[in-house]
């Protein structure tokens, strides 16, 4: 486990939050578009995409609302999943844009849903256009949610070292250091490890900017 350690500024409001209050709701596809595609299908096409790449949701997607989290592991109460989706008619036709991810996934990859096929269709420079801004507001909304996560990261790593023990706290760790041959540490703290709540070693790691990552070793 690897947490950044670096404290939120207080009172700071999510970007989800800022994300509900810049979004207007707008209208959905109608039922039956004249290309023969309901909003209920280009959903269901969204979820399948999803379930392709590894990330198993029921739904339902909500259009136009930002940032959505969600969970689809065991961990119903960490919600690592997420996604943000558009939709809008451009002269009778429904078009839908969905970027989703998952952060508990060692890639942390990123993955983007188009309802229309770029490579087989032609497009007005209108549609063209509306493409590319909607795009460019997916971008946005993304780094936002990273740099959300990031602070979220700095905050449970700091309650992760605030409430470990400079001194061993139980036989596990006593037995780790005498295994280890380690004496005294004064840089490695005595916790629990914040997946499991098994007996962990809490210990920092220094990068290049003099930021600390936290790694939580099981014992």
């Amino acid at each position: 486990m690897t947490l950044e350690i670096e404290k939120a500024a207080p009172g700071q409001k999510t970007a989800n939050d800022e994300n509900k209050n810049n979004f207007t709701s707008q209208s959905q596809f109608p039922e039956e578009a004249s290309h023969g595609k309901s909003e209920q299908q280009i959903e269901s096409e969204i979820l399948d995409h999803m379930r392709s790449n590894g990330i198993d949701f029921d739904g339902p997607i909500e259009f136009d609302q930002g940032i959505q989290r969600f969970s689809c592991d065991s961990k119903r109460n960490k919600k690592d999943e997420w996604y943000v989706a558009f939709c809008w008619d451009f002269n009778g036709r429904p078009y839908a844009l969905c970027k989703y991810g998952s952060w508990s996934r060692q890639d942390e990859g990123t993955f983007v849903f188009e309802s229309w096929d770029s490579d087989r269709e032609k497009f007005t420079p209108e549609e063209k256009t509306e493409f590319k801004r909607r795009r460019q507001e997916l971008d946005r909304l993304h780094k936002e949610e990273i740099e959300q996560r990031r602070k979220q990261a700095a905050a449970e790593a700091r309650k992760l070292w605030d409430s470990a023990s400079k001194k061993p706290t139980s036989p596990g760790h006593e037995v780790y250091l005498k295994k280890k041959g380690i004496k005294a540490p004064s840089q490695v703290r005595f916790g629990k490890h914040p997946s499991t709540g098994k007996d962990a070693l809490i210990i920092p790691v220094w990068n290049t900017k003099k930021k600390a990552n936290l790694s939580a070793i099981h014992l």
